[in-house]
């Protein structure tokens, strides 16, 4: 399940864990579905990034980032490697990079000079963020458990504005970091990267929360079975 990481159990046991330190070299989650099924049978538990695919959709953008202020320099098959990764997915504005005002019954939108305005999200984020959604609208949910999910929603969607606001202060700061944000020969490989990093809002204190959530709503199911069976 995409949120696995909430709470792990162990193949043969129903002792329910907290979750361990999470990596950078997680791999995909699977879907789960509300209180039981937020938790895993088994398998390892994986980094709530990674979930959401924050780090792909971070490398895609900032290629997108450098084609939109050098788009001569850009290789035809690296455009197709970006608008490939992008399929399915969609994309918001960022207001705080454009100019808004009213045309008739129309909004019209331009990026301000310097400042990339579109963020790009994948397909696999809008289908992660869609199922969060549907997890933390579910009647059958525990208010304190939809209520730490949608904290996490919350979170999704500042990191994702942090996408665009990196890209352009770190674009002003030197274009290069741009430019050269993935040449292993320059010294501003990696500079924007480590920007977005040193922002980003990390999903696992509130994943933790939630998975607390969870084990206090299942200890009461468990205590309340209890008493039923008396």
């Amino acid at each position: 399940s995409p949120f696995g990481w909430l709470l792990r159990i162990g193949p043969r046991s129903c002792e329910l864990r907290p979750p361990p330190v999470l990596t950078q070299d997680s791999q995909g989650l699977q879907m789960g579905s509300p209180a039981r099924h937020l938790i895993p049978a088994s398998g390892p538990v994986h980094n709530p990034g990674e979930t959401f695919d924050f780090p792909n959709m971070l490398k895609f953008n900032l290629k997108g980032a450098r084609h939109f202020h050098w788009p001569r320099t850009t290789p035809p098959a690296e455009l197709s490697e970006i608008a490939e990764f992008f399929v399915g997915g969609q994309s918001i504005i960022d207001l705080d990079s454009a100019s808004v005002r009213q045309v008739g019954e129309d909004l019209q939108i331009t990026e301000l000079p310097g400042r990339m305005h579109l963020i790009n999200m994948s397909k696999k984020f809008c289908d992660a963020r869609n199922e969060l959604r549907v997890l933390y609208s579910s009647s059958k949910l525990p208010t304190q458990v939809a209520n730490a999910l949608r904290e996490i929603d919350a979170d999704l969607e500042t990191d994702v504005k942090l996408i665009a606001t990196a890209i352009n202060e770190s674009f002003a700061l030197n274009q290069r970091n741009i430019r050269e944000h993935d040449d292993p020969s320059s010294d501003r490989q990696h500079r924007t990267w480590n920007l977005y990093w040193s922002k980003f809002i990390s999903l696992k204190p509130k994943a933790d929360e939630t998975g607390n959530a969870i084990r206090a709503y299942l200890e009461l199911e468990k205590n309340q079975a209890a008493k039923d069976t008396r």
